[in-house]
């Protein structure tokens, strides 16, 4: 009992960064998000079903597989809807020349900048006068 107990949280952390992993080098995140909740949903379907042990070893750990990235899925694809709501509404508020003053004002300093100063050393590249 304590084995199959333990099969979620050992594929939990591994499974989650390996399917979105996946779907990033595929760009399919919407299509493999539905295809791993229909196939959450069969193995917990075949979990009643399993009378051996082997077979209720492999029912938990398909369901762990394929349940585990469910969540980080619906985040990605939560933040994302609301990063592109964000981006389209800003775009359309904030007049062209307001907007390019803004990315000037929040870039970082530039390394010439820099040069010579205390600053630079906290920003991880030191110059002679702190090396």
């Amino acid at each position: 009992m304590g084995l199959l107990n333990s099969i979620m949280p050992g594929v939990a952390a591994v499974a989650p960064f390996l399917w979105t992993a996946y779907a990033d080098a595929t760009r399919r995140g919407e299509r493999i998000f539905l295809w791993a909740t229909w196939l959450a949903a069969a193995a917990a379907l075949l979990l009643p079903n399993a009378q051996r042990f082997v077979a209720a070893t492999a029912a938990v750990f398909c369901l762990a597989v394929f349940r585990t990235p469910l969540i980080p899925f619906a985040n990605s694809m939560t933040f994302g809807v609301f990063y592109l709501a964000a981006v389209q509404s800003v775009e359309g508020l904030v007049p062209v020349g307001l907007r390019t003053t803004a990315q000037g004002a929040c870039s970082p300093p530039s390394r010439s900048a820099l040069e010579g100063s205390s600053a630079a050393c906290w920003a991880g590249s030191c110059t002679s006068r702190w090396a």
